[in-house]
């Protein structure tokens, strides 16, 4: 986290110029969820704020902070978290390979009270390129994320990805595979790896009155995944036990003003091995995001 932040201070020192141009956004989310057939959880809720700089085309940065409460079941005690997110990202344009790749690099850090202690102390890193085409036609990415545990867990992570537009640029299809292992596997309910495979369909509606949204997306995940780095959610499932599956639709409209509203519902389905336990989330997010 410390060489993170020393790159990001690093950046912004050679790129930040008075009277140069920067592109700001702030947003403030929220997540509820709701569990169904776990003997252990009850509910979860999420509140976090982000801000964004982007200097002109060539890059930009993201600070993120997260706080999560975990309601658990009957005499449980909660579990409270608090998680710091930092991230930093730089295009490179190459008119020789038609167009631009991204770099990017994420730093988490995670503080909890979880009375198991092996969720507490959480730090991960992540880096991803990409690669995308100056017509948007499609892109390819790889990233690598690095999870240290209490204990000296470590989880290690990859995950390809590829995107390409369909309907003539009103919609765009996005696969991702997560690949993750486990240096322990007595801490990762008896496993020492995962696979699954995310997809997310994104179609883009013409303007019309205020209450028609501009997005809409769909996404699911199948197979199965455990102590996954999201860096499309600039997030980390410390506190999940196995997912085995996910479907979600969010809707996003424009309101004006560089403003936006953004709300997503959807469904986890997961499986505490340990217990031979298999739940539910339903959960409902929603996030307001103001650029200047």
């Amino acid at each position: 986290m410390k060489q993170l932040i020393l790159l990001l201070a690093i950046f912004l020192l050679g790129e930040a110029q008075a009277g140069e141009l920067w592109n700001w956004n702030a947003t403030a989310q929220t997540t509820l969820m709701s569990y169904s057939g776990s003997p252990q959880r009850k509910a979860a809720g999420e509140m976090g704020v982000l801000l964004s700089g982007d200097y002109l085309d060539d890059g930009g940065f993201t600070f993120g902070y997260t706080r999560t409460v975990v309601q658990l079941q009957q005499a449980l005690a909660n579990i409270n978290q608090n998680e710091l997110f930092v991230s930093a990202r730089r295009n490179i344009f190459l008119d020789s390979a038609r167009g631009e790749i991204t770099l990017r690099a994420d730093g988490h850090r995670i503080r909890n009270d979880d009375a198991s202690t092996l969720t507490d102390d959480v730090r991960a890193a992540a880096l991803q390129a990409a690669y995308l085409v100056y017509d948007k036609q499609y892109c390819f990415d790889l990233g690598y994320a690095r999870s240290r545990y209490a204990g000296r867990f470590t989880v290690n992570q990859y995950t390809p990805g590829i995107g390409y537009a369909m309907q003539e640029g009103a919609g765009w299809l996005q696969l991702r595979s997560y690949l993750i292992a486990f240096s322990d596997t007595t801490l990762a309910q008896g496993i020492s790896r995962t696979r699954a495979l995310e997809a997310k369909y994104s179609y883009w509606l013409l303007p019309g009155n205020r209450f028609k949204p501009g997005k809409i997306q769909f996404s699911a995940l199948g197979g199965k995944r455990l102590y996954a780095v999201d860096m499309d959610a600039g997030a980390v499932g410390n506190l999940s036990d196995l997912q085995t599956g996910a479907v979600a639709l969010s809707v996003e409209w424009d309101v004006g003003r560089n403003n936006k509203l953004m709300v997503l519902g959807g469904q986890n389905r997961y499986e505490n091995v340990s217990l031979g336990n298999k739940y539910r989330g339903n959960f409902l997010y929603a996030n307001w995001n103001s650029g200047w």
